[in-house]
């Protein structure tokens, strides 16, 4: 195994996020109804819950791609939000990867390096054509192109999709050593119990439950209500159409503390 990169990071462990009465409606269903809670820096969480429960329309709700439709999001003036998203981002084929690791820099730094090499890029791999990497060459690419860019918030819409065995132990490695906070959705319950510390289960309802642990905590202790059961039963619909990922520096005041 190459060399582990460092995300301890000066300044990245900062800044939080509040949602305060946060609704969301699509097609006149509501799909999130009046959420609040508080992510304070450092934290790992999951997101779980049925298909069409609003997973991902939280974490595009949190990333800036959606605007609720009632309610807020306060975000700490230092927050810098990644997205790994299932579509991934946009690669140009005719760049190699090492000048899409590089970027506008020129040159890929000490760090860039090392997180190549960790990622499996590393030699004759760094100057391949994007166009001759396989899918799931891709999809670690994207993942590393997310990271290089030290985001102190790391949204993760089914993460495990698409990634082999090396690079799913990697990305648990990853993630324990991360000192921002992370949000992940999965169905994947097993990589969630090894990553995260805390839960946001949202059962279809429109409402969401956090609790400490992971899945199976939270399956353990969510009180499902009749109505919930009901909305649950109607959760699935065909996805939205998505777009390309970003990177964001936002700010916005109000920040609270998580107990």
């Amino acid at each position: 195994m190459p060399d582990r990169a460092s995300f301890h990071r000066d300044g990245m462990r900062v800044g939080g996020l509040v949602l305060d009465g946060v609704s969301f409606e699509r097609r006149g269903r509501r799909v999130l109804d009046s959420v609040s809670f508080t992510l304070a820096p450092g934290r790992l969480l999951a997101v779980v819950g049925a298909s069409g429960a609003g997973k991902s329309t939280l974490l595009d709700l949190i990333s800036g791609r959606l605007k609720p439709t009632h309610g807020h999001l306060d975000i700490g003036s230092t927050v810098k939000i990644g997205y790994y998203d299932q579509l991934g981002r946009e690669l140009n084929v005719n760049q190699r990867v090492r000048e899409a690791v590089a970027g506008d820099k020129g040159q890929p730094s000490i760090e860039d390096n090392q997180l190549m090499r960790q990622f499996w890029f590393d030699g004759d791999t760094q100057h391949a054509p994007i166009s001759t990497l396989s899918g799931g060459e891709r999809r670690r690419l994207q993942l590393l192109l997310t990271l290089i860019e030290q985001p102190n918030v790391l949204l993760l819409d089914e993460p495990t999709n698409d990634l082999d065995l090396e690079t799913l132990d990697l990305l648990q490695e990853v993630i324990a050593d991360y000192d921002g906070t992370v949000l992940i959705v999965s169905h994947d319950r097993d990589f969630l119990d090894r990553t995260v510390t805390m839960t946001i289960g949202l059962d279809g309802s429109g409402t969401v439950d956090m609790v400490v642990g992971g899945y199976a905590d939270w399956e353990a202790k969510r009180k499902v209500r009749p109505e919930a059961k009901k909305a649950a039963a109607k959760a699935t619909f065909p996805p939205m159409k998505r777009i390309a990922p970003t990177m964001m520096s936002v700010g916005l005041s109000g920040v609270a503390t998580m107990a």
